[in-house]
């Protein structure tokens, strides 16, 4: 989370242990060791300043790692170059979208093969620590409301059909059911291909859950031919 900018790491190399804050007791001294790409993090940031929105690149070698880039670095790192992107906790969709835009368009001009990867969940509510325990378990039941887990289920068919406007057209609604990181990782994503007027359908790569009151899922998009619109 970042508060008055979007941050992107424009690191060489990030390197060392990763313990969770949130749950040293899941994910505690996990190694990580995976090289960066500057030249896309800097472009990205200026591009999104002359977008109009607040970004900056940094090679601050004390710039934390969290879980969010680290979990997927884990399992999913080969020798590919990394760049992680804040989720700015005062951000609006148009932000998140825009950020996007930003990092997109620098792809294109640096002639990368790139994949966003949007790394965060759908509504987000915790059941409170003394109730937490009696909903563990991965069945949508225990989502937090059944009007979250609806929200989170109506997006899904959206992402499934390529109704992307939609879920940009209705964001206002779905803050009701607090996405995590106000949605910016999936505006981000969208912005980076098209934003609203993209139309790639998600395929899911997994099935719809629990964790702990909140919702998960892995949802793929592949370019469709022809382009991002239709």
């Amino acid at each position: 989370m970042s508060t008055v900018e979007h941050i992107l790491s424009a690191h060489e190399r990030r390197s060392g242990h990763m313990t969770s804050s949130e749950l040293p007791r899941g994910m505690a001294g996990i190694p990580y060791d995976y090289p960066g790409d500057p030249e896309l993090a800097k472009l990205a940031a200026k591009l999104g300043e002359e977008l109009g929105t607040p970004t900056h690149a940094t090679e601050d070698d004390y710039l934390p790692v969290y879980y969010a880039t680290v979990n997927l670095i884990h399992y999913l790192h080969d020798d590919e170059r990394v760049v992680s992107v804040s989720v700015v906790q005062t951000g609006e969709p148009d932000d998140f979208l825009t950020m996007g835009e930003a990092i997109g368009e620098a792809v294109s001009r640096l002639d990368r093969r790139v994949v966003v990867l949007a790394s965060g969940g759908m509504s987000h509510t915790f059941w409170p620590l003394s109730q937490i325990t009696k909903h563990e378990a991965s069945d949508p039941v225990h989502i937090f409301t059944p009007e979250a887990r609806a929200a989170d289920e109506e997006r899904l068919e959206w992402m499934q059909s390529g109704d992307h406007r939609r879920i940009v057209e209705t964001m206002d609604d779905y803050m009701a059911h607090s996405p995590e990181g106000a949605f910016g990782h999936y505006l981000m994503m969208l912005g980076a291909v098209g934003g609203a007027d993209c139309t790639a359908p998600g395929e899911l790569f997994s099935d719809y859950e629990n964790a702990t009151g909140t919702g998960q899922v892995h949802v793929w998009f592949e370019k469709p031919d022809g382009g991002w619109t239709s």
